[in-house]
């Protein structure tokens, strides 16, 4: 989870809608 965040945060600002779309299936998947 850690590592995700600091991912979605560094790569967030370059890819905002991969970082983002990946970021929410990972929590899909760990919400199911």
């Amino acid at each position: 989870m850690i590592i995700i965040q600091q991912l979605k945060t560094e790569t967030g600002f370059k890819k905002s809608i991969q970082g983002k779309r990946l970021c929410h299936k990972e929590k899909l998947i760990k919400a199911n």
